[in-house]
């Protein structure tokens, strides 16, 4: 058992539910840095940005932290 990989995927779980719960403020969030950094490209993309696309990466945040949790407790 590795409590620091349990941790670690415990983190990401956590993310995960946090990204689901609060759609919209991880929404605005992405598009402020996406225009920042990108500039034009990025303000048409996160001009089309709506809060259900946050649905994938929070799903995904939660399979990797239970991927991790799963491999700190040495069942994978």
């Amino acid at each position: 058992m590795n409590f620091w990989l349990l941790a670690l995927g415990a983190v990401w779980v956590g993310v995960g539910v946090f990204v689901l719960i609060d759609r919209e403020r991880v929404l605005r969030w992405s598009q402020k840095h996406l225009r920042r950094s990108v500039g034009e490209v990025g303000e048409s993309v996160a001009a089309a940005g709506k809060p259900d696309h946050m649905t994938g990466p929070g799903i995904g945040a939660i399979v990797i932290g239970a991927l991790v949790i799963l491999q700190g407790l040495n069942i994978l």
